[in-house]
Formats: C-alpha cells, sequence, structure tokens
C-alpha cells in the first residue's frame, strides 16, 4: 500500500515537472493531495507497526511456551531418570541381595549346626560323649551322653525335613537331652535318656531306644544314597532285632562302659570294638551331614 502511493506521488510529480507553471490553485491542490498522501502513508505505517508488535507478541508468548514446555519436558525427563536411577539402584540391591542369597543357599550349615568328631579315642558330638560313660555310676557323664543322642536326633529330625521324607516306623521327637522316639504304630514313646539309675527294666528300654535310633541312622542314609547313587554310609549298619544293632560288624551297647567290647561284655571299650561302633555311628553321622549339605539342601 505504501509503496503504491509513492509511485503515484511520484508519477504525478513527474508528469508536472516545472512547478513554476503552475498555478496558485494547482499548487494548492497538489499541497492537500500531498497532505492527504502522506497522512494515509502514515495511517499505513501505524497499522504495520501495529501489526509487527502483534507479531512480536505472539512469537514471545511462542517462545515462552516452548521454554515452558521444555522446562516441563525437562523436569519429567528429569523425574524419569531418577525413577529410572532408583530402579537401577534397587535392581543393584536386589542382584546383591540375589548373589548373597546364592551364596547362602550354596554354604551347607549342618556341619555348622552340629560338630562330629569321630576321629579321637571316643566319638563327640558337639563336645559331648558320643558314648555310655567310662565310669557308669557317674550320673553327669550319663546326662552329658543323653544330650549327645538328642543332637543326633535334632540331625535325624533335620533329615525328615531337608529330604521331604518321614521314617518308616517312628517319629524322632528332639528335645535335648530328653529326646524321645514316637512308635507310630501304638503311640508309645521310647526314651533316649538316661541319668544312669536303671531300674529292672531300665537298661533294656534305654537299650532298645538306642538301637531302633541306629535303625534310623541306616534308614536316612538310604535316604541320602537315593540323592546320590554313587554313594552309601561309610560303615553298614545292621539291626538283627530291638536289642541288638551293628555298625561295620561291631555291636551298639548303650550301657556298657564305653560302649564295651563290641561284643556285649562291659568292659570299657575305648579303642576296642565297642568304642570303634560308636566312633563308625559318629562317622555315618558326619556323612548324612555332608550328603543333605550338599544334595538336600
Amino acid at each position: 500500500m505504501f509503496s503504491k502511493r509513492s509511485s503515484r506521488l511520484s508519477l504525478d510529480l513527474q508528469e508536472s515537472t516545472d512547478l513554476t507553471t503552475l498555478s496558485e490553485s494547482e499548487i494548492d491542490s497538489l499541497i492537500t493531495s500531498l497532505t492527504t498522501e502522506s497522512s494515509s502513508l502514515s495511517a499505513s505505517l501505524k497499522a504495520s507497526q501495529q501489526e509487527l508488535h502483534n507479531v512480536e507478541s505472539l512469537l514471545l508468548s511462542a517462545l515462552e511456551k516452548r521454554d515452558e514446555v521444555a522446562r516441563s519436558e525437562s523436569s519429567a525427563l528429569h523425574l524419569r531418570a531418577n525413577a529410572l536411577s532408583t530402579v537401577l539402584s534397587k535392581s543393584t540391591k536386589f542382584k546383591d541381595l540375589l548373589k548373597r542369597n546364592q551364596v547362602l543357599s550354596s554354604t551347607p550349615v549342618l556341619p555348622s549346626l552340629i560338630q562330629i568328631s569321630p576321629n579321637k579315642a571316643y566319638a563327640r558330638i558337639n563336645n559331648l560323649p558320643f558314648h555310655p560313660p567310662l565310669n557308669s555310676s557317674n550320673k553327669e557323664e550319663w546326662i552329658n551322653f543323653s544330650e549327645a543322642l538328642g543332637h543326633a536326633c535334632l540331625l535325624l529330625h533335620i533329615a525328615t525335613t531337608t529330604t521331604g521324607k518321614t521314617f518308616n516306623e517312628l517319629t524322632v521327637c528332639p528335645r535335648g537331652g530328653h529326646s524321645r522316639l514316637l512308635i507310630k504304630s501304638n503311640n508309645t514313646y521310647h526314651n533316649l535318656f538316661t541319668d544312669g539309675s536303671f531300674g529292672l527294666w531300665g537298661r533294656g528300654a534305654f537299650q532298645r531306644a538306642v538301637v531302633q535310633m541306629v535303625g534310623l541312622v541306616g534308614e536316612a542314609g538310604r535316604w541320602c544314597s537315593d540323592l546320590d547313587r554313587t554313594l552309601s554310609l561309610p560303615y553298614a549298619i545292621e539291626v538283627t532285632d530291638d536289642t541288638h544293632a551293628f555298625v561295620d560288624g561291631k555291636k551298639i551297647d548303650a550301657t556298657a562302659p564305653g560302649g564295651g567290647d563290641g561284643k556285649g561284655k562291659g568292659k570299657k571299650g575305648g579303642e576296642g570294638e565297642g568304642g570303634n561302633a560308636w566312633k563308625y555311628l559318629a562317622t555315618d553321622f558326619v556323612w548324612i551331614m555332608a550328603s543333605l549339605g550338599k544334595y538336600g539342601g
């Protein structure tokens, strides 16, 4: 619009190049026309300036909106980054816990629960004598022996929970120095503890309970062999009746001093056959622990 009017004014001036030839009225008319044209151009310029201002305002508004969106996206991105960092942190902790659990799972815990020493003159379980007292009149030694039998019962109980199996005829009831065996068929208990004050039938009852426990060791050994067919108890266990059990052919005597001589006679066993029977039985327990720790738990 501005360019058109400028062109027209230039054309008018070109057509009347000699202003001296114009009359006064013509000059007045030309001045009026130029004044009108100038006013029109001024209004057009103001309109263009306003339009430019509006465009600038829109541009600034758009830029502010863009910055706001960018800040919002940046904040959202920051939040997502924080969330991802938290997830990764938790994932790292989870991996550490998983790794720790794998280490713990691969670590046998039974040897730390029950310490068995079969390689001494007399076998011991958790530093308790795993054999009848050398001095049969010492009640404290009988109580310690009963405690050792209680630890043995605990191991047999762990064997059932680890393998998910149950003994055929008996249930082990580990109670420390007052452990018992439950006969499933008639719901009666056989005590695996004594203070050595055997009554008329007490000695035989205690021997039967110990023989039953020895039979359970053999049964648990067969469970472990099921876990690894290439393995078997290092010392074979044989129970011939309710009062006679043998480990590698050596008789288990629960009442003879030190385990007897392996033939049921009441002389101190020590390194003799009776003492060896209890050491062999302790060795079988060690083997069961190792098998359960490696294959069963």
